[in-house]
């Protein structure tokens, strides 16, 4: 296992390291610190650890003074000397963050049998494993970074890192736990000798690969000591043979004894710390967050125990001979072996007659064995990745790999099936550093642009003076509100530019939805009727918001998909996605479409007759899921597009405002001074604090605050504090009825047909219907049994039994899956409780992400209430659900707060926003603009550090690359844009009643043109033509210097 932490002090770090073992006595202040690295041989700093030299090297100091200075700190403290020496008290030094800790940590197993049992050899193995994952975390992830001539940082592979190792051998609690703390100093040099700080983001990014390159390393070290291993419980460790339940009867009859309990005989603080958090689970009746579990550990922690280390392992022996444990024998058994092997049972629970007879008939007469070898691993790892984004880094396909043959082979395995260097493999580190994509997605995205951009077919096109006068007409006979002269434009645009795919660029707050209602009745004006807009939006909460204020008939993405995929019985479409000849198609959130479903769709409206299709969408906002950001693609492509970028929504905050349209810009810092005043800082970087401070903001605006938050942990945090605030209030009862629900474990569609994915007690839920392996939807299947050989599930189930399926069987072959993964979680219910659906089931009338409260709990039965429009009208809707038979019943969560994906689309009148700095990936700009533009009258953001989030904000922009801007030959966009065929005349527009005269209003419509493309597609705004010469299609400049890349 490794952890990264950020060290806070050079001195008191300096301290802490440099003793043989800071829990033994007999050994303080004897070095038991290395240094390591070629940064530290750079400096001439070798072999034993001088402590005086350590501490400066954290400080940012060279150790010798007329080496290079370090850091900007070195240097300030050269200039303050001078030529006298001296030092200028007045002066003020520039702080020096002072590296990292990153921290190695042995399996049990091999803890005991070095520690306790005395096996040298083990620890020096365990040294050697980590050494080897520091000499290639030192190869790939030594990084700094550095301005161009034109600004824009870069990352620079500088190949040399600078750290000191020590060895550490007791927890806190006094058990044997080996470990190794690598203190990584934060420097590093470049080729023309001068030194920078390091770039940790990628190390973080990859800190769990990292951790399995040296698991795996280790596990291979233990074999040739002989020691025989199986898999341990946490994904990519092994543990020793002899420490496994499964081997206990074996034990008995070499004599070993019990050698498993052990475990837990030698994991006091861990098995206490579990115990207190199962008993805060039971209380709360829901899991406790990170913010939660990290506080349960640190409450009452012991403090450093002071022990002889020849006193302590005596100790730790009388324990293992008290527990019939002969540690010695399993010593000796591991000599007298040539190499250990891999006992990991293949078997998990109850398989069943059936199972067992289908997976011998796979093995022995088909042939049919999980294929383990790297080169198969990382062929799915490939494909997990290429559904994840369009460029990815090798490191995360090959630890993609390890999860699928739970990591049992090392590095160089990897390196040798020479899998990554295939023709098909495409280098993308144009702008990011050891980046890869494939030939398939530059393929899909070649085409995409293509059929948007270049498209031959045109759409029904009307004269910009016929729409207009359509337009006002619908105003003035009070059938619309007027719209302002950026929604005009939009209007105008997209009714005159003849494009078969256009493009409507509308940032948060601007009245997209409003829009969308005049382009539909101007439509249905000029077409006298003859053309019908329908829309798809990627959630149903956005599909909602379209049927209800634009009176569009709408469908989500995923469900017109599957109903318009060729031969499909799951689903009939409706009557208005029934034909979609000659129809108009709306897809919103456009932002949010992933590369495979636009080409689907592209597809499906040329393959339908659909006459024009306008894609909707912010590039700022959250992207989608899986690979790709299409829609912008084909915007900065030279697709015809129009802007929307006048704020409405929070016309009430101007400074807010003023903010977010900066931020919709994508410029963090600069929308810094008008987002402060709205600001709450925690100064702490722990989950329960940032949620407390937020639910005291939450409390000073009102119960009818929504909260938004970065995280799902997050999110259960802020439920659960909420809940008792509103129990407190007495809005919420105080007799809770516990309830089981089903909690998705998220797994993706490559993730579902590892065989390592699963685990007895899972749920197994069929959302569609599989008719290959005659399983019905909405069934339920407990996972019973596992065969890891033969790749088989055995489920159980209520309607089928028993049964033993292949796993690939039901996976592949298939657009999405049939079924997903489910974990049981209980939470509490009672009268007053808001809650939110996780699932759309339209027989029962649920929609996933619908609100909804508890009116009544009487038994198993469930009334609920939930506001909906009928006929204009906001009415409460009453339903009753059985908590105990309704399939649905088991997908509802508490709703006090919500996530930024969730929240995308809508608005709230007073909204508090949850983000730290410290969230990692989920501290993006993109999630940072959708929560900041939710509210309309008050808002509140709650952080742990504003300028370090913002700094974040600024790094990552939270938008999902394309592949053809990041690989060599990407695109010219002027080129492709100049390429765009002109548009056609538009036809003429059928008679219309002349409105009131609007002369003003079309005038100042007039005047406005330079915020639309011109018919063709070429943009013409001031600020788009400021934007394409800063971006190439908005990705963060970080150039790559030319160094080879290997894995």
């Amino acid at each position: 296992m490794l952890k990264i932490t950020r060290l806070k002090s050079a001195s008191r770090s300096g301290d802490y390291y440099g003793k043989d073992d800071y829990y033994v006595t007999g050994e303080a202040n004897t070095p038991n610190l290395r240094w390591g690295g070629e940064g530290a041989a750079q400096l001439g700093l070798v072999g034993e650890a001088n402590s005086l030299d350590f501490k400066k090297l954290l400080k940012g100091i060279n150790p010798d003074p007329d080496g290079s200075a370090l850091s900007k700190a070195d240097e300030a403290l050269r200039e303050q000397a001078g030529a006298s020496g001296e030092t200028d008290p007045e002066r003020t030094i520039p702080k020096h963050a002072p590296g990292w800790d990153m921290t190695f940590s042995a399996t049990k197993s091999a803890s005991i049998m070095a520690l306790v049992a005395g096996d040298d050899r083990i620890q020096a193995a365990f040294n050697r494993s980590v050494q080897s994952t520091m000499d290639y975390a030192e190869k790939h992830f030594a990084i700094t970074r550095q301005r161009t001539d034109g600004g824009a940082p870069k990352q620079i592979l500088t190949g040399n890192l600078t750290y000191a190792t020590t060895s550490h051998s007791m927890s806190r609690a006094g058990d044997p736990e080996m470990h190794n703390h690598v203190v990584l100093a934060n420097a590093t040099r470049m080729e023309d000798g001068t030194w920078r700080a390091l770039e940790t983001a990628p190390l973080y990014k990859h800190q769990q690969f990292l951790g399995n390159v040296q698991k795996a390393e280790f596990a291979h070290e233990l074999k040739k000591l002989g020691y025989n291993l199986v898999q341990g419980k946490t994904q990519g460790t092994w543990e020793i043979a002899e420490f496994s339940a499964a081997y206990r009867g074996e034990n008995d009859k070499a004599g070993i004894g019990p050698a498993d309990l052990l475990i837990d005989t030698f994991s006091k603080r861990h098995v206490e710390i579990m115990g207190k958090i199962a008993a805060a689970e039971a209380d709360k009746g829901r899991e406790l967050s990170k913010g939660e579990r990290q506080t349960l550990i640190l409450k009452d922690r012991p403090q450093k125990l002071l022990t002889d280390r020849d006193v302590q392992q005596a100790l730790w022996k009388e324990v293992a001979r008290d527990a019939g444990v002969d540690l010695d024998q399993i010593v000796s058994a591991a000599k007298t072996r040539e190499v250990g092997q891999d006992l990991t049972p293949q078997r998990k629970g109850d398989i069943g007659l059936a199972g067992k007879v289908m997976a011998y008939i796979d093995e022995k007469v088909l042939g049919r064995t999980r294929d383990l070898s790297a080169e198969a691993s990382l062929a799915l790892g490939l494909r997990s990745q290429e559904r994840q984004s369009t460029i990815f880094t090798p490191y995360a396909v090959i630890f993609d790999a390890m999860l699928a043959n739970g990591n049992r082979h090392r590095i160089q395995d990897y390196q040798a099936t020479g899998f990554l260097q295939r023709p098909e493999i495409v280098k993308a580190d144009r702008e990011k550093l050891a980046h890869i994509t494939t030939q398939r997605a530059i393929t899909m995205e070649d085409a995409i642009v293509e059929r948007v951009i270049r498209s031959q077919a045109r759409s029904k096109a009307f004269t910009p003076d016929v729409s207009d006068r359509a337009m006002y007409g619908i105003v003035a006979d009070g059938k619309a509100l007027a719209p302002n002269t950026q929604q005009a434009a939009v209007v105008q645009h997209v009714l005159t530019d003849g494009a078969r795919y256009s493009v409507i660029h509308g940032s948060a707050g601007t009245g997209k939805t409003t829009t969308f209602d005049l382009v539909r009745q101007t439509l249905d004006r000029l077409s006298a009727g003859q053309i019908e807009i329908v829309a798809l939006a990627p959630t149903h909460k956005a599909k909602g918001e379209l049927a209800d204020r634009a009176g569009i008939a709408t469908e989500t993405v995923q469900m017109f998909l599957l109903q318009q995929q060729k031969g499909s019985t799951q689903t009939a479409p409706s009557s208005q996605m029934a034909n979609l000849k000659g129809k108009w198609l709306l897809v919103d959130e456009g932002s949010m479409l992933s590369n495979v479903q636009m080409d689907r769709i592209i597809d499906v409206a040329e393959r339908s007759g659909v006459d024009k299709v306008i894609f909707s969408f912010d590039e700022r906002q959250l992207a989608a899921m899986e690979a790709g950001a299409p829609t912008r693609l084909a915007m900065h492509a030279g697709a015809s597009t129009v802007y929307l970028k006048d704020n409405v929504r929070q016309a009430q905050m101007p400074v807010l405002r003023a903010g977010i349209m900066k931020m919709a810009d994508g410029k963090p810092w600069e929308a810094l001074p008008s987002i402060r005043p709205y600001v709450t800082e925690t100064r702490s970087n722990d989950d329960q604090i940032l949620a407390r401070a937020a639910v005291a903001k939450w409390r000073e605006m009102g119960p009818d605050t929504k909260v938004v938050v970065g995280t799902n942990k997050m999110r259960g945090l802020a439920n659960a504090m909420i809940r008792t605030e509103l129990q407190g209030m007495g809005l919420v009862g105080r007799e809770d009825v516990a309830h089981k629900t089903y909690v998705s474990e998220n797994r993706s569609p490559e993730q579902l047909g590892m065989i390592t994915a699963y685990a007895l007690g899972q749920r197994i839920i069929f959302h569609k219907a599989d008719e290959a392996n005659r399983i019905g939807r909405h069934t339920v299947h407990s996972v019973v049994g596992i065969d890891m050989r033969t790749n088989r599930l055995t489920l159980q189930s209520t309607e089928y039994g028993k049964r033993s399926y292949n796993l690939a069987g039901l996976t592949s072959g298939r657009d999405e899956p049939t079924f997903g993964v489910y974990r049981e979680q209980t939470i509490k219910l009672s009268v007053g409780d808001q809650l939110a659906w996780n699932i759309t089931d339209k027989k029962a009338g649920v929609t996933n992400n619908d609100a909804f409260t508890v009116a009544a709990i009487k038994g198993s039965k469930l009334a609920t209430q939930r506001e909906v429009e009928i006929d204009g009208v906001r009415t409460l809707k009453t339903q009753v659900f059985d908590l105990e038979n309704d399939p649905v019943a088991r997908f509802m969560s508490h709703g006090y707060s919500l996530t930024a994906n969730r929240a995308q689309g809508a608005s709230f009148g007073k909204v508090v926003a949850v983000l730290g700095s410290y969230m990692g990936e989920f501290a993006n700009q993109a999630r940072g603009y959708v929560m900041a533009s939710r509210p309309r009258q008050e808002f509140q953001w709650v952080t742990d550090d504003l300028k370090s989030l913002f700094r974040r904000l600024a790094e990552n922009d939270g938008i999902n690359p394309s592949a053809l801007n990041h690989i060599d030959r990407a695109m010219d966009l002027a080129d492709k844009a100049d390429r765009v065929k002109p548009a056609p005349q538009p036809d003429k527009a059928p008679e219309i009643p002349k409105p009131e005269p609007v002369t003003a209003k079309a005038k100042e419509t007039e005047k406005e043109k330079s915020e639309v493309a011109n018919p063709g597609g070429h943009h013409i705004t001031e600020d788009q033509k400021s934007s394409s010469k800063e971006k190439d299609i908005g990705e963060k400049h970080i150039a790559q210097n030319d160094i080879l890349f290997r894995i």
